[in-house]
């Protein structure tokens, strides 16, 4: 009987508290309460949750074996079952960085889960880029500085991403979730403003805004690989992928596409464009004529007057909706 394990979701340390917690929500990021293996990778014996979404339990949760076969038992050598204090220690510190010494339960949950959080930025005007990533435009930037920039948000966040850091804008987030593709989002307040900073209806438009952790991937639609569909019309989503882009001289719009949905265009106006981190090599790869890794966020709608969809970014501020990551 142990209160920590890895789980086969999240392929993370857990606690057995936060595991019951989120069990009880209808979109659990955990799908069974078998689908835990002992921390020991030199054990890895299967575990069960004990009160899995029982919302009134009467003890505390806590992990215990999921059969009494003598084969599927703890290892001799387990050292969460059968090791000295200093052992365990040791054994939670190499998985989290803490130690169960270290910090009350909360602490290690604060440490050990794979989580991150998502806010509104509140900027003075839309054009101002995200003070995370830069603080100049972009443009006067060389390639090599460029490189550092995206860099420094690994500076803000323990590396192994076991805090609960707080990102705001889009480069960061997809940052993130590129070194981590199977992180969990513990919560997020991602609105749809319009031009003139007013919150769109949400009769009309899903924002981005959940206080009950799921997996990032959710919100994430991966145009490489899959179709939008009429399901996700007017919901607030990522859009990942490696993008066309083509300029639009007549307008002063450039429309990106990807090669698995040609027909979903993202018509942006190059004004929008000037002050975003990397510019120059967007430019570039629409000038060879290449594709490169693109992310928007915003929401589409079906516009009937012009029969086809259209793109509306979340906010007017460019770091909320658009991160350059080709290179």
């Amino acid at each position: 009987m142990v209160e920590i394990a890895r789980s086969l979701d999240t392929k993370k340390t857990v606690l057995a508290h936060e595991v019951w917690k989120n069990s009880l929500l209808d979109n659990s990021i955990y799908r069974g309460k078998r689908l835990f293996r002992c921390l020991d990778d030199h054990c890895g014996a299967q575990l069960t949750l004990a009160n899995w979404r029982v919302e009134e339990p009467i003890r505390a949760a806590y992990f215990k074996l999921s059969s009494r076969e003598p084969e599927k038992q703890h290892k001799f050598n387990c050292q969460m079952e059968y090791g000295t204090d200093d052992e365990k220690n040791q054994l939670l510190e190499n998985s989290t960085g803490v130690t169960m010494m270290d910090a009350d339960q909360q602490t290690v949950a604060d440490q050990i889960e794979n989580t991150i959080q998502i806010t509104q930025a509140i900027r003075p005007n839309k054009s101002e880029t995200d003070k995370f990533i830069i603080n100049k435009d972009s443009s006067a930037l060389s390639v090599t500085e460029q490189d550092k920039i995206y860099k420094n948000y690994r500076t803000s966040s323990n590396i192994k991403g076991l805090t609960k850091s707080t990102y705001q804008s889009l480069m960061p987030v997809m940052l993130w979730w590129k070194d981590h593709p199977e992180g969990i989002l513990e919560k997020i307040n991602w609105p749809a403003i319009d031009r003139e900073g007013q919150e769109r209806a949400t009769s009309f438009i899903t924002p981005l805004k959940f206080n009950n952790p799921f997996l990032l991937n959710n919100i994430i639609i991966n145009l490489n690989e899959q179709k939008l569909s009429e399901h996700e019309y007017n919901k607030v989503k990522i859009f990942y992928g490696e993008f066309h882009g083509s300029s639009e001289e007549s307008s002063n719009h450039t429309l990106f596409s990807t090669l698995k949905n040609p027909s979903v265009l993202f018509k942006i106006r190059n004004n929008d464009l000037k002050n975003v981190v990397g510019i120059k090599r967007l430019r570039q790869a629409i000038k060879q004529n290449k594709y490169i890794e693109l992310a928007f966020c915003g929401h589409f709608f079906f516009s009937k007057k012009d029969n086809h969809l259209v793109f509306v970014p979340r906010t007017p501020a460019i770091a909320d909706w658009l991160a350059i990551l080709g290179k």
